[in-house]
């Protein structure tokens, strides 16, 4: 959770991340190698989860951008 909550730095989405980390790992759990350690293989699927949410939410904000500024540009051109 410390990390989820360093790697996010907020607390609410560190708890979703937290809860979906350990539920694709129960759903994974039959297909984990004996020989790779738990701990590093739950790091990996939390800083996975992170990089993805900071993808989409970078994705989601440039096109909330490009609305606004289509939006500008009509009210300009009015």
């Amino acid at each position: 959770m410390r990390f989820l909550v360093r790697m996010t730095r907020d607390r609410e989405d560190a708890l979703d991340l937290f809860q979906e980390t350990f539920l694709r790992a129960y759903r994974a759990y039959p297909d984990l190698d004996s020989e790779a350690g738990l701990r590093p293989w739950l790091f990996k699927i939390a800083a996975n989860l992170c990089r993805n949410r900071a993808r989409d939410r970078a994705r989601h904000s440039r096109v909330i951008a490009r609305d606004a500024d289509a939006d500008a540009l009509d009210a300009v051109a009015s």
